[in-house]
């Protein structure tokens, strides 16, 4: 759940190296409303936790009480930013398709079983593209 607090401090703490040899910076970061947590950043000096600014983060508390608290910007998955590009949904649907084909195939389907589950796929492809584009749709085909 996301917080929000007014950036108070950001002191860089030191550098991680991960398993693929990418250094990452490490953070305390300390908000009017008493809270403070450990933000991982691509860079020293940081600019995401600017001082003085209202900031909506989320805060992760530590299992093991040794550790401080995980800070990040609030949406902002990892909190490493970037991340992989969102995957357009008819583009996830006709990779679904494909590979329900090949499983029916592997599974020994029939010429005419294939053509039935042809048909099905079509249909559900037309239905799911009424849907994206927020139309009605039919009923489903099975």
């Amino acid at each position: 759940m996301a917080k929000k607090g007014k950036v108070t401090g950001a002191d860089y703490l030191k550098a991680w190296t991960n398993a693929q040899g990418k250094v990452f910076h490490i953070f305390g970061i300390r908000f009017d409303n008493g809270d403070y947590g450990e933000a991982f950043c691509n860079a020293n000096p940081q600019t995401d936790w600017v001082i003085g600014q209202d900031t909506e983060y989320e805060i992760t508390p530590s299992n093991n009480p040794q550790y401080a608290a995980k800070i990040k910007k609030a949406g902002g998955g990892s909190g490493f930013g970037g991340g992989r590009a969102k995957t357009d949904p008819k583009t996830m649907f006709a990779s679904y398709s494909k590979d329900l084909v090949v499983a029916c195939i592997n599974a020994g389907k029939t010429k005419q079983e294939l053509n039935e589950w042809q048909d099905i796929m079509f249909k559900l492809a037309s239905n799911f593209e009424k849907w994206y584009n927020g139309e009605e749709i039919d009923t489903l085909p099975f």
